[in-house]
């Protein structure tokens, strides 16, 4: 029982670590130092300190755009933008909604540009040539 909670751990560990943008030789290596100087000290323990030793003072801020940079990167107005979000089942949720606006994660939005329909204007009447398949 004791094994399978250790390498929840290192996976736990190693997962916080990569999310934090830390490194992971780094973390590995500060954690193989710390059993070295206290060669008791089980791996995963060892891990965890060396997460807190590494760890940013703050996590990174998460790159988000408000409906401005989402037209810039669009390639369309701030108010196009808009209706493109309000309108595009395809468009992405956002990942804050605040009294001052939406805000989206940056790389959704530029994941989501290629994929969007560019033309413009309603789609052309069917003629009777079209219905006829000439």
């Amino acid at each position: 029982m004791e094994a399978n909670r250790d390498e929840q751990l290192i996976t736990a560990a190693t997962t916080i670590g990569r999310l934090l943008g830390i490194d992971l030789g780094k973390l590995h290596d500060t954690t193989l130092t710390a059993t070295a100087e206290q060669p008791d000290r089980p791996y995963s323990d060892a891990l965890l300190m060396a997460l807190y030793e590494l760890a940013p003072a703050s996590p990174p801020a998460p790159d988000v755009v408000g409906m401005a940079e989402v037209g810039e990167i669009l390639g369309v107005s701030r108010a196009r933008a808009a209706k493109i979000a309000e309108t595009d089942g395809a468009f992405p949720a956002p990942v804050y909604d605040l009294a001052a606006g939406k805000l989206w994660a940056r790389a959704a939005i530029v994941a989501y540009a290629p994929t969007r329909n560019t033309k413009g204007g309603r789609p052309r009447k069917a003629t009777d040539e079209d219905r006829s398949g000439e």
